[in-house]
């Protein structure tokens, strides 16, 4: 394991801002309530002329792909009034570890 020594008395820790969050530009996670089932959401998508591309197995969620003439927001808002769909994400990139903190010494 790689520890850092610590920082003399007279340096202030900051640490960096959170990256700005990364979404995918055309991709929407729709988390469904499985007691309804996906039956009209699947025809929903198709309706869209979305792609499904992923469908998950431990949650009720699908992921689609809009279609390049569709604005995602507008997407989003349309999927969220489908039957049985409790809520619409877009996808995004999560970062799982914090990046280092820059050392500033004070003046």
């Amino acid at each position: 394991m790689f520890l850092l020594p610590p920082p003399p008395p007279d340096t202030v820790i900051v640490a960096p801002p959170p990256p700005p969050e990364q979404y995918s530009a055309r991709t929407l996670i729709i988390f469904y309530d499985r007691e309804q089932g996906k039956d009209s959401l699947m025809q929903a998508v198709e309706d869209y002329r979305a792609e499904t591309i992923y469908q998950y197995r431990i949650i009720a969620a699908i992921a689609i792909k809009i279609p390049e003439d569709a604005d995602i927001e507008e997407a989003k808002k349309h999927f969220q009034q489908v039957k049985g769909v409790l809520m619409v994400e877009r996808d995004r990139v999560m970062h799982l570890h914090e990046m280092q903190p820059d050392r500033v010494k004070k003046d």
